[in-house]
């Protein structure tokens, strides 16, 4: 898994962060804009204007042709300034890096990492990063600012991960996929857990299946869309279920739209 946004407020380049979940390993990776160089400037070539003496006049042949600006063919791009960086594996995690996302998901102004590792003890785990400066500069990762652990009853937690405003409210949700949990009595029918940006460690709502079919597995994957509807531009929540189908979830609430075929 992979993913990438600005967690340096003090660099102009954004960063990546990309998992190996089957072997534990989540690293992040900056100073890609060093690979890149500068774009060289062309000349305009217009060609000059040339008076043919079609009049029976001596020819002119008109002003000298513009060759533009200087040529500059630009700085070539150098990967030595790329680094990277491991992300400590928190005790008991297992297939940490199965799901990243990186979005601000407390408000607080800075882009946050957060990871999924579905396969921890105790039906699975996510985590949440906050970086700072120092990070960069000393290539060292920080501890967890929080880790929200798998609700009773729900198992392959973090799998898949999603954040906007997609329950019509202006405050946006972290919607988190657990697609092998028990749904009225049907085995790997799957579920998807909310949780609101004001407190990370509280449920907002459960989202399942009305109809559940074995092995559904919803929620192994997971995005937010943005739809027209009239005049205005809303976000639903789109989840997987077997099959390729998908599933929408317009609000906080169960209903759902089911486009099983």
């Amino acid at each position: 898994s992979i993913a990438a946004g600005d967690l340096n407020p003090n660099t102009a380049a954004h960063e990546v962060v990309a998992a190996a979940p089957d072997r534990n390993y989540v690293a992040v990776v900056h100073g890609i804009a060093s690979c890149f160089g500068s774009r060289g400037k062309s000349n305009n070539g217009d060609g000059g204007v040339g008076d043919g003496g079609a009049d029976g006049s001596t020819p002119d042949a008109g002003v000298p042709a513009d060759s533009g600006t200087t040529p500059d063919s630009g700085s070539a791009g150098n990967c030595g300034q790329l680094k990277h960086f491991q992300i400590t594996l928190p005790a008991d995690a297992n297939s940490f890096g199965a799901a990243l996302l990186i979005a601000d998901v407390d408000e607080d102004g800075k882009a946050e990492v957060v990871i999924g590792a579905p396969d921890t003890k105790g039906g699975g785990a996510v985590y949440v990063y906050d970086f700072e400066q120092a990070n960069f500069d000393n290539g060292t990762a920080p501890a967890p600012t929080r880790t929200i652990p798998a609700p009773e009853g729900v198992t392959g937690f973090g799998t898949s991960l999603a954040f906007g405003p997609f329950d019509g409210q202006a405050k946006p949700l972290l919607a988190v996929g657990a697609p092998t949990s028990e749904n009225g009595g049907t085995q790997n029918a799957g579920k998807i857990v909310l949780y609101s940006v004001d407190n990370l460690a509280k449920v907002v709502n459960t989202l399942r299946l009305a109809s559940p079919e074995s092995a559904d597995l919803l929620g192994s994957a997971l995005t937010v869309m943005p739809f027209r509807k009239g005049d205005e531009i809303k976000r639903v929540l789109a989840a997987s279920v077997k099959k390729g189908v998908v599933v929408f979830f317009a609000n906080t609430t169960e209903n759902h739209k089911d486009f099983r075929k």
